[in-house]
């Protein structure tokens, strides 16, 4: 999905009819959903509250069982333009 089409109006929305906040999808507007409906799962071995199961999962996995999170990979970065580079590395200079 491009930026535009985050923006455009004609999409569908999904709105919370409890406090009117709009949602791209109908996953989002349910997850948001456990905040007003109050439902909390609470860590069995810190009793930190998660608005969802798997939140709760991560967290315990990652912290008491010191799980390592994956590793993102990025990929290389762009070289910038050359147009661009020389701009801040001239050699002339204006006297």
């Amino acid at each position: 999905m491009n930026h535009v089409v985050i923006h455009d109006e004609t999409r569908p929305r999904f709105e919370c009819a409890v406090c009117g906040k709009n949602f791209s999808n109908q996953q989002n507007r349910w997850r948001h959903m456990f905040l007003h409906k109050g439902i909390k799962f609470k860590c069995d071995i810190c009793d930190k509250s998660f608005n969802t199961d798997p939140q709760r999962a991560l967290h315990v996995a990652h912290v008491h069982m010191k799980v390592p999170w994956p590793k993102r990979s990025r990929g290389p970065r762009p070289k910038p333009p050359r147009a661009r580079h020389a701009m801040y590395t001239s050699d002339s200079q204006d006297s």
